[in-house]
């Protein structure tokens, strides 16, 4: 979850989170209606993002929570009385907005928080400068990635939590993988 205030760059964050492993058109979409259409955008892309979300209602963070751990939905087969379509799906997700998107703690707990700082004028670029730059960096950034992923997952098999918290398997891979991003033991 990304958050800040206007002028903070939470969607071209957004979109460029995305684009690292998912290049899927279009990068960012706005808030699904229903449960359905959540499912649908998330069959059809690796990460799921939405921009500029306004809070979240109950049923969107229920949703929102199943599909972030893995779960179902079923909808009548078109042209059909009787029969049923069941979607499984697990996706990432990323969310961004301005207010507190995830005001209910069943999101709260499957999601890592960030809080952008507004950007100055000075340090403003434009966008095409910045995308050129971002992608010199991308070769960098993924295989940074992917060498802290490999190092979770060879440390993984000695991690042990003495508090295991909601959601503790992911806890536990982002312990084992303190080492790769050069944090201290503990940190996260």
């Amino acid at each position: 979850m990304l958050q800040g205030e206007q002028g903070s760059a939470k969607s071209t964050v957004t979109k460029l989170l995305r684009s690292i492993v998912d290049p899927f058109k279009p990068a960012i979409r706005s808030a699904p209606r229903n449960e359905h259409e959540l499912i649908i955008s998330a069959r059809n892309a690796w990460i799921t993002a939405y921009d500029n979300l306004s809070g979240v209602n109950i049923a969107k963070s229920d949703a929102f929570c199943r599909l972030s751990t893995g779960g179902g939905f079923s909808a009548r087969t078109l042209y059909s009385d009787d029969e049923e379509t069941l979607f499984d799906v697990q996706r990432p997700l990323i969310l961004n907005g301005i207010d507190d998107i995830a005001s209910r703690q069943d999101l709260a707990d499957r999601a890592i928080s960030i809080t952008l700082p507004p950007i100055s004028d000075e340090d403003r670029k434009e966008e095409k400068q910045f995308l050129e730059e971002f992608e010199l960096a991308l070769p960098l950034i993924l295989g940074s990635l992917l060498s802290a992923l490999s190092i979770a997952l060879r440390e993984l098999p000695q991690v042990e939590l003495t508090d295991r918290p909601r959601m503790a398997d992911f806890a536990r891979l982002a312990s084992a993988g303190e080492i790769g991003f050069g944090w201290s033991k503990g940190t996260f």
